[in-house]
């Protein structure tokens, strides 16, 4: 009988060493607080044989990949006015300040001016 082959140890351990980074990179993701919970990371390991003419050698091509969680977006919201001159102005809402009045966005705000 042929001895069996660890899939893990071909290559001098490289497809070890490609699946261990990869599950590194999901732990992480699935430690990230920017990271949705609920969504299932995945690691995929694809292992492509190819056969030449004769039937004497094979090529093995393998591939560990991951699929993360996306970072969440970051959402904010802005104040849209006019500067004295009646150009555009926006300011992101502080919710730490409260609302501002439009006559003191650029008193009180950080101000993003169109050019």
């Amino acid at each position: 009988m042929p001895e069996k082959i660890n899939v893990l140890e071909l290559a001098r351990g490289a497809i070890q060493e490609q699946i261990d980074n990869q599950m590194g990179r999901i732990l992480e993701n699935l430690m990230d607080p920017n990271t949705d919970t609920k969504t299932k990371r995945k690691l995929t390991v694809t292992l492509e044989f190819k056969l030449d003419e004769n039937r004497e050698t094979v090529d093995c091509a393998a591939q560990a990949k991951a699929t993360l969680a996306p970072v969440k977006p970051i959402t904010t919201k802005l104040i849209l006015d006019t500067d004295h001159l009646g150009r555009p102005v926006a300011a992101e809402l502080n919710k730490d300040k409260g609302s501002a009045l439009a006559g003191e966005i650029e008193k009180e705000l950080r101000l993003v001016k169109s050019s």
